[in-house]
């Protein structure tokens, strides 16, 4: 495991400006959480954080909530169903806001379910219900941040790590967002939304 360790260390040194999240880093960064994770239990899920800044949002989301101690399968769940439903586009624009703004990312997604009122009201009943949970599975994971193993920390490329704790962040927003919105609140964004086509797609106009 440390030789494996050296050598992603040695080769990221060679090459590369740190200043720069590349898919080569990425790569890199995620090989070494995936030895770690064997004797350091958050790096799966960190894996999955990463995902986000491959822009991969639905293996991201997933990954990240079926971690949940106790309740990841019940959380994991209704985003399952949401992610059959959505156009690729759609996750896409709900999703890659939560880099900057869960709030945002938030009342999107409420936004952009207008149409699936069903699926929505499972993932916020969802949400609601095992919120406590959620958070204080981020928040651990945030503190895990702290203790990383240090072959991880050399690996990261430069800014990474602040990188991830504001996602996270950002992700608690999100859950905490959805897990205080009142009927009313929800009524009124998906009628905001206007969410009508032809085809019957979701439109997002946050």
């Amino acid at each position: 495991m440390k030789d494996s360790i050296r050598k992603i260390i040695r080769e990221e040194v060679e090459v590369q400006n740190k200043e720069l999240i590349t898919e080569g880093a990425l790569d890199k960064l995620q090989s070494a959480l995936g030895v770690a994770g064997v004797v350091f239990d958050p790096a799966d899920a960190l894996n999955a954080v990463i995902s986000f800044f491959r822009q991969k949002w639905a293996e991201g989301v997933l990954n990240l909530v079926s971690m949940i101690p106790v309740v990841g399968s019940v959380v994991a769940k209704p985003f399952q169903a949401l992610f059959k439903i959505f156009p690729a586009a759609a996750v896409s624009k709900v999703f890659s806001k939560l880099l900057k703004d869960g709030n945002g990312a938030a009342t999107s997604l409420v936004q952009a379910s207008a149409n699936n009122p069903k699926t929505l009201n499972s993932l916020v009943n969802t949400v609601k219900k095992n919120k406590s949970a959620i958070l204080k599975f981020i928040d651990g994971l945030v503190d895990s941040l702290n203790s990383l193993p240090s072959p991880v920390q050399k690996v990261m490329p430069t800014g990474m790590l602040k990188n991830l704790k504001s996602l996270l962040t950002n992700f608690k927003s999100f859950f905490n967002k959805i897990g205080n919105m009142t009927k009313e609140q929800i009524a009124a964004e998906t009628t905001k939304a206007v969410a009508v086509t032809k085809g019957g797609e979701k439109i997002d106009k946050a």
